[in-house]
């Protein structure tokens, strides 16, 4: 699931780029606002396309 996805891009985001704490910040909050759409965060990742994101 996209969910599961978004931990493990996170978790490499902060380990890659633990220079740049406001970036990483940046990234995990605009993640977090995308998990909130329930049919995206359940979403497999090779199956999020422009019609699930409109």
């Amino acid at each position: 699931m996209f969910s599961e996805f978004a931990k493990r891009f996170v978790e490499h985001f902060e380990v890659r780029h633990n220079t740049k704490p406001q970036t990483v910040a940046f990234y995990a909050a605009k993640l977090s606002r995308l998990l909130e759409l329930a049919p995206l965060a359940s979403a497999r990742p090779d199956r999020v396309d422009e019609s699930l994101i409109q």
